[in-house]
């Protein structure tokens, strides 16, 4: 146990001299860094000029992830798991939790319709003109029943992302980018 809290605080130490890392999580490093050598929570929040609840908040967030530390550390001792990959599991012990937000308006079977409209051709569904506009696709997902309502704005948002999503698979697919 001496020998992980020895390996976590080299850790620690090395995530927070890094270049790379966002400054909230290198504040949330660096409390638990300075806890460790400290053991003192009060003294911890003096000396980094942070409130006493913040460093609090913190240190049981690292408590609760004892038995991931735990089980990081059996693995990284008997080789399986590198050290790059050892700081990179401690540094998601400090990572915000996931937040709820409000649900999703459009399900993903809607935006795979949507999708799947916009590639048809309007010619070959009857319609009197030969290319998608995002306000005429509005007006036939509504009128389908696709969607209930859906702004412009939006079916625009949906077409852009399925052209990402289609220009990264192409490159995957291609053996250079493999």
């Amino acid at each position: 146990m001496l020998e992980q809290s020895s390996q976590e605080l080299e850790l620690l130490i090395e995530l927070t001299k890094g270049g790379k890392l966002e400054h909230r999580y290198r504040e949330r490093l660096l409390i638990i860094k300075t806890y460790l050598e400290s053991n003192n929570k009060r003294g911890t929040g003096r000396d980094l000029g942070i409130d006493i609840q913040v460093v609090r908040r913190w240190l049981t967030r690292w408590d609760d992830g004892e038995l991931v530390r735990n089980d990081l550390y059996e693995i990284y001792s008997n080789g399986s798991l590198k050290r790059h990959q050892y700081k990179k599991e401690l540094l998601g012990l400090v990572k915000d939790k996931a937040r709820s937000g409000s649900p999703g308006k459009f399900t993903a079977a809607q935006r795979e319709q949507i999708i799947a409209l916009a590639s048809e051709s309007p010619e070959e569904i009857g319609l009197p003109f030969t290319h998608w506009s995002e306000p005429l696709l509005r007006i036939e997902l509504i009128s389908r029943g696709i969607v209930e309502d859906i702004s412009v704005r939006q079916v625009g948002r949906f077409l852009k992302s399925a052209s990402a999503s289609a220009s990264k698979r192409c490159l995957l697919g291609t053996p250079e980018y493999r």
